[in-house]
């Protein structure tokens, strides 16, 4: 092969060179995009949409689609048919360094610079689009966190405060049964019975001989009312108006009710579950009111019978 002008200019491994370095530009701009597409520090979210841009070109090992893209450009103007039929691209650089004209040189040289200088310009924008997305993404991103932030500030301030009435209430709870607990102590060395002392001295459960022994006491004539339930009074007779301002006089916070019970069956037992007589139905009014947190009603017998007996 004759030595080209170029060779003889002793320019040729320059040349070649020149396009390698070239080919490694191209490499390095085609994995920079690359490595922005696929990032592993989580600056690009896979909910991030990036504009659209070229598709980015894949670079082997070497600088052989460099090459490839430079055949192509050669062969806009290369007039030689060899430099359209190469089939080794690796020996592009040689052919064009050794057998190229200068000005066939010039011009591969000049395509390649602008389509490398392409390629990098597509790097730089593809970067700067993925970061601006970025910004944006992590901008809103922070907005939902702030949001989320205010929504589980307020729970966890409703969470606290349902803790502090909580622990209020526990509190005054504790409180009460202390007081209570003084209160029936004292009351029980002052006016309990010898029994009712006794259990107390033995430290043996004694609420129901406490509260009937205190009700006897402090609210003579009355009794607990726990299975029959009163309701609201109508158009009650002169006599259960009497009865109420009695029951006042040892129950101020006292209120008339009517009361609707049924007398137990005189000719079978109490625990007889078949019996089938009719039974008898009572009404009438009473007074009822509260002692010790429990409900309690004003001269009702034992029966059931209240003291002021309607048709």
């Amino acid at each position: 092969m004759k030595e080209s002008t170029i060779a003889r200019a002793g320019l040729a491994a320059d040349v070649q060179a020149r396009i390698k370095a070239l080919a490694a530009r191209h490499k390095a701009a085609c994995k920079a995009m690359v490595d922005t597409h696929f990032r592993r520090d989580g600056l690009v979210p896979k909910d991030v949409e990036v504009p659209e841009l070229p598709a980015i070109p894949q670079m082997p090992e070497d600088y052989e689609e460099v090459i490839e893209l430079s055949l192509w450009h050669a062969k806009q103007w290369a007039p030689d048919s060899r430099y359209k039929a190469a089939t080794h691209r690796e020996e592009l650089p040689t052919v064009l360094a050794s057998s190229a004209t200068p000005a066939q040189a010039v011009a591969a040289l000049r395509a390649l610079e602008e389509y490398v200088a392409g390629v990098e310009k597509m790097a730089t924008d593809y970067r700067a689009a993925a970061e601006e997305a970025v910004a944006k993404h992590i901008a809103e991103q922070e907005g939902h966190i702030r949001t989320l932030a205010e929504i589980v500030a307020e729970e966890r301030a409703a969470r606290e405060r349902r803790e502090r009435e909580r622990a209020e209430a526990e509190r005054q709870k504790a409180e009460r049964e202390r007081a209570e607990a003084a209160e029936r102590e004292e009351w029980v060395r002052e006016h309990g019975s010898p029994r009712l002392r006794r259990l107390l001295e033995e430290e043996i459960e004694h609420g129901a001989v406490y509260f009937d022994e205190r009700l006897a006491a402090e609210r003579p004539g009355w009794s607990e009312n726990a299975a029959i339930p009163t309701r609201e009074p109508r158009n009650a007779p002169e006599e259960a108006l009497g009865l109420l301002d009695e029951a006042r006089k040892t129950a101020p916070d006292a209120k008339l009710v009517y009361w609707v019970a049924y007398l137990p069956c005189e000719y079978c037992d109490e625990d007889e579950d078949d019996c089938r007589c009719e039974i008898d139905e009572v009404r009438g009014y009473t007074a009822e009111a509260t002692f010790l947190g429990r409900k309690i009603v004003y001269q009702v017998d034992e029966d059931g019978v209240p003291p002021v007996v309607v048709d």
